[in-house]
């Protein structure tokens, strides 16, 4: 009796043992995941900010000829015709 008790007690145990590692990859796995995507995320924003930064600089450019026009031609003409 006392090794029937014995040997259900080691079975349990190492079940239990075997249920913590699953539970410990498990969550690895998980933390793995959260930070790819706060990798991904924080990458994302960059490119964002990147776009932004180009159609700004291109927006500047166009600004500036715009500025020059006015500037050569007068706001008046300028609304009339503007040679570009």
């Amino acid at each position: 009796m006392q090794d029937l008790y014995q040997v259900t007690i080691n079975y349990f145990t190492k079940l239990e043992d075997q249920l913590n590692t699953k539970y410990s990859q498990f969550q690895q796995e998980l933390q793995q995941q959260v930070e790819m995507a706060t990798e991904k995320k924080k990458e994302y924003k960059e490119y964002l900010q990147r776009i932004q930064k180009q159609t700004l600089s291109e927006q500047m450019k166009v600004d500036a000829k715009e500025i020059k026009i006015v500037k050569k031609f007068g706001i008046r003409k300028t609304k009339q015709k503007a040679p570009r």
